[in-house]
């Protein structure tokens, strides 16, 4: 009979796998520590942001109110 609790490893393994998972949720990425989700948060916003203005800008011309 196969043994049901063999994929969890030993203790000793386990320890291992949770250390190495901490040190790389705690790894940060870019200088001020934070982690991917929140860079990659930051830059869909503020690509977002860009957006808004450049369809601002477009209407503005559309509407010939724009720079001349």
């Amino acid at each position: 009979m196969q043994n049901p609790y063999a994929a969890d490893g030993t203790a000793d393994q386990r320890a291992r796998l949770q250390e190495a998972a901490d040190r790389e949720s705690t790894s940060g990425i870019g200088s001020d520590g934070a982690g991917i989700w929140d860079t990659l948060r930051k830059s869909v916003g503020d690509a977002g942001e860009w957006a808004k203005k450049m369809e601002e800008q477009a209407w503005q011309l559309a509407q010939g109110k724009g720079e001349k």
